[in-house]
């Protein structure tokens, strides 16, 4: 997996690109939608209403997926 980057305004992800983010704790699945210069992050879970974003690195490439027996 690639490195950790730390969050700044030089170093963002993409607009609407799901990342993974961290606290330095939790990691999450985010991504966010700037409006009127404000940052907006929307996870996953929406239990985490103050999760500070500190850390982001692009998701790892899917796995393949398993193809399952045809049922009859």
């Amino acid at each position: 997996m690639e490195d950790w980057i730390a969050l700044n305004n030089e170093s963002m992800p993409n607009e609407q690109e799901r990342v993974l983010l961290t606290d330095g704790e939790t990691i999450l699945i985010g991504y966010y939608i700037l409006s009127e210069n404000h940052i907006n992050w929307f996870f996953g879970e929406n239990v985490l209403r103050d999760f500070d974003v500190q850390w982001w690195t692009p998701l790892p490439p899917l796995p393949p997926k398993i193809k399952r027996a045809e049922t009859v």
